[in-house]
């Protein structure tokens, strides 16, 4: 038996096309004196949350969920990123950097599913606004820094070229959750390949 936090759904993106982006953010911000620290998330683990779940979820829903994205799996699910940018974290010099994504239709009726379903309204992160996003690092500045806006200008002009008009979208997840491990345990319960 897996010890376990809780569960995400997720929709997982094509390594390959995110990578790139990774290396690109990680080298640019290796070159920025104003920056305390960051941390790269893992590119191999790359996602858009649909919904947080709790530590225990009941076989019955899972089986519900699963018959969900099979049936979702053959529908139009399409992911494309745009732009860079950030969350800033309140009351401290920290800021979270994200890709921008357009999803279509048919992720959002998928989470909307979800959501009628069991809502789990008592996990804190699902009262949160839902924006599509595939969260790239976490970055700590030094005291007083406040030209985030400049900073992000800047990243968006050295990942301009890597943008692509393709669906980066590869699987729908329910993902076991470890997060008192580091890095954060992941590990796939159901998955379902969409179709391309």
């Amino acid at each position: 038996m897996i010890y376990n936090t809780s569960h995400f759904i997720w929709i997982w993106v094509k390594i390959e096309e995110v990578l790139p982006i990774f290396q690109c953010i990680n080298t640019t911000l290796n070159t920025v004196q104003t920056i305390y620290s960051f941390h790269m998330r893992n590119p191999l683990s790359a996602h858009i949350t649909l919904q947080y779940l709790p530590q225990v979820i009941e076989k019955n829903y899972i089986d519900k969920i699963s018959k969900l994205f099979l049936y979702y799996s053959k529908k139009d699910i399409h992911i494309q990123w745009y732009a860079i940018d950030f969350f800033l974290s309140k009351n401290t010099n920290k800021c979270y950097c994200y890709l921008k994504c357009w999803i279509s239709n048919d992720i959002l009726l998928l989470r909307n599913n979800l959501i009628w379903l069991q809502a789990f309204s008592e996990v804190m992160d699902n009262s949160l606004p839902f924006i599509s996003h595939i969260t790239l690092c976490d970055i700590e500045f030094k005291e007083g820094f406040t030209e985030y806006d400049n900073l992000f200008k800047h990243l968006n002009t050295v990942t301009r070229d890597l943008i692509k008009n393709s669906n980066i979208a590869d699987n729908i997840s329910l993902y076991i959750v470890d997060s008192t491990m580091i890095p954060e345990l992941q590990i796939p319960k159901i998955q379902y390949k969409l179709h391309e």
